[in-house]
């Protein structure tokens, strides 16, 4: 046992593949070993092993209101050192991540900005961008040691100024989206599986190599308390962004495939292309999906506007899904019918999704251009009374409604 337990503690310190209980693990030292096999990897999904830490370490941007101005950057590896008096153990922790080929960017920091404008938390991001500009094999591999590292920083902030684990809303755009589900997984009960994450919000979560796989690869509803997922371009083949429902509440924008605006934004950009020379249609459609994908980080971000405009979403009818996928979301806003919303058909997309009962899949309408949220007072008003009389308990959320037929809504909006 002890000859095991050395060889053991080598191979960790050496970042060696071995086989523990059968089963081919990379160990990183200080932070554990990684499952090769089955779900990880497969003949169906060929990934390489995970990088370590000190080949690949993420670094953690700490912000509050107070520091909103500049961030307090925090290594995490190899040994974690952090001393800010701005951290609040009392407060909400968020917790944001990028994608592939990304890094703490514009949209990032408009993000911080607004939600630290909205709430009084403490605000962290996690850059791992050396991680996330490799191939997609290699990188989505590495997302477990980066999540790793992460509950790690969380254990951290727990032992150390007595934060609770549980206490997060993690936000995460693409892979992010999966590194945030790594990261709540490894903060669940391990015996029980029973999750301590308050909130996980998936803007766009990543499909290929995830969608169709197990759960314990990808982000999933038994992940944290309550899971929020926004799908912008789940076009198959093509599409990046998972289709199918992952989350307590999945809101499907203008038809999930391709948003509106991006048609613009992607010619703007290709025609830079074409004075540096490089322009193709192949150029183009990448824009064009590409402006798509990454709508849902703009979506949630304006939602935390203080104006308080509320994206509404409505329970998804099926035909006027498909209407709005044929029409590429076009006239997304003519085929909603919020009037006849109450607490079962309808759920608000963004920092208020939370408080409301509903549960399931949802349609949203945008508009064009930013702002993309259409306000809607009236219904902002009526939606708050109900949820008002609804947790006094005075009203029954059983109550349903029937939907108009799809021609009769756009011919009633456009009068």
């Amino acid at each position: 046992m002890e000859k095991t337990l050395v060889i053991l503690s080598l191979c960790v310190q050496l970042h060696t593949n071995i086989y523990v209980e059968g089963f081919l693990q990379k160990c990183c030292k200080d932070l554990g070993c990684f499952n090769l096999g089955d779900p990880w990897s497969s003949i169906f999904r060929p990934i390489p092993p995970p990088q370590c830490p000190d080949e690949c370490p993420a670094v953690f941007r700490f912000f509050s209101r107070t520091t909103n101005s500049e961030n307090y950057t925090v290594s995490g590896w190899p040994i974690t050192s952090f001393n800010s008096s701005y951290f609040d153990r009392n407060r909400m922790t968020v917790i944001a991540i990028h994608g592939w080929f990304s890094s703490f960017d514009d949209r990032f920091e408009k993000l911080k900005n607004l939600y630290l404008e909205r709430e009084d938390t403490n605000f962290i991001f996690i850059d791992w961008s050396i991680c996330a500009n490799q191939n997609y094999f290699q990188t989505i591999s590495t997302m477990r040691t980066v999540a790793a590292q992460a509950v790690r920083f969380v254990k951290y902030l727990s032992n150390n100024y007595g934060m609770s684990e549980c206490k997060l809303h993690i936000i995460g755009l693409s892979l992010g989206s999966h590194v945030g589900a790594y990261i709540a997984k490894g903060l669940s009960d391990t015996k029980t599986k029973t999750p301590c994450v308050e909130r996980l919000t998936g803007l766009e979560p990543a499909a290929p190599l995830f969608q169709g796989y197990s759960d314990e690869v990808q982000i999933s509803r038994t992940d944290a308390k309550f899971v929020e997922i926004a799908h912008t371009s789940t076009l198959p083949f093509i599409g990046p962004g998972v289709r199918e429902p992952r989350g307590h509440v999945d809101y499907y924008f203008n038809g999930n495939i391709l948003q509106p605006g991006c048609l613009i934004t992607a010619g703007i950009e290709s025609l830079q292309s074409l004075k540096e020379g490089n322009f193709s249609a192949l150029v183009y459609l990448v824009q064009y999906v590409s402006c798509s994908h990454g709508r849902a980080l703009s979506y949630y971000t304006d939602s935390l506007r203080k104006q308080c405009c509320i994206f509404w979403g409505e329970r998804i009818d099926r035909t006027v899904q498909l209407f709005n996928q044929l029409t590429l979301g076009l006239l997304a806003e003519n085929t909603t019918n919020l009037d006849r919303c109450n607490l079962t058909s309808c759920s608000p997309f963004g920092i208020k999704a939370m408080d409301y009962p509903a549960r399931g899949s949802f349609f949203v309408a945008t508009l064009r251009a930013e702002p993309y949220c259409s306000p809607k007072l009236e219904i902002d008003n009526m939606m708050a009374e109900m949820l008002q009389e609804y947790k006094q308990g005075l009203l029954n959320i059983s109550t349903t409604t029937t939907d108009p037929s799809i021609f009769n809504r756009i011919i009633h909006n456009f009068i």
